[in-house]
C-alpha cells in the first residue's frame, strides 16, 4: 500500500493595500528579508494586496507545531522591528498562516504559549487552512 503524506506550509506575512509600501519600505523597518514579497497590482489586478512573507517552505508529514515554533523563534529576534512597522503603518495587518493538505496521515497542530505571546504582542491573527487532498 502507498500511502500518500501529508504536506503543506507555514508562513507569517504583512499586507497591506497602500499601494506606496514597496519591498524598500519594509526594508527601512525590518533587518529580515521575505522569502517571499509580492507588490499590489504587479501583474496587472493582482494581488489586491502588497504581502511581505516569511516561509518555513514545503514541509512533508511534519508535527506542524515544532515548525510553528522554529517559525516564530526566527521572528521573535524581529520583534520589536515587527511592531514599529505596525504601530506606525496602522493600515498594516500581521497574520501567521498555517496550510495542511491532509492525505493518508493526520499532523499534529497546536500554538504554544511561545507562539501565542508574540502574535498577541504584535496583535497577529491565526489563519489555517487545512484541505482534504485525499
Amino acid at each position: 500500500m502507498n500511502m500518500k503524506k501529508t504536506t503543506g506550509y507555514i508562513y507569517f506575512y504583512i499586507k497591506t493595500e497602500d499601494e506606496n509600501h514597496n519591498s524598500s519600505f519594509f526594508d527601512k523597518y525590518l533587518s529580515l528579508k521575505p522569502t517571499n514579497f509580492s507588490q499590489i497590482g504587479e501583474k496587472g489586478d493582482r494581488p489586491i494586496c502588497t504581502t511581505w512573507e516569511y516561509s518555513s517552505g514545503a514541509l512533508t508529514n511534519q508535527i506542524y507545531h515544532k515548525e510553528v515554533s522554529k517559525l516564530i523563534k526566527v521572528l521573535s529576534v524581529h520583534k520589536d522591528e515587527l511592531l514599529r512597522l505596525k504601530e506606525e503603518n496602522k493600515d498594516i495587518q500581521m497574520v501567521l498562516q498555517v496550510v495542511i493538505y491532509l492525505k493518508d496521515n493526520s499532523p499534529q497542530l497546536y500554538f504554544s504559549k511561545e507562539v501565542i505571546d508574540f502574535l498577541h504582542y504584535l496583535e497577529a491573527e491565526i489563519d489555517c487552512d487545512i484541505y482534504n487532498d485525499k
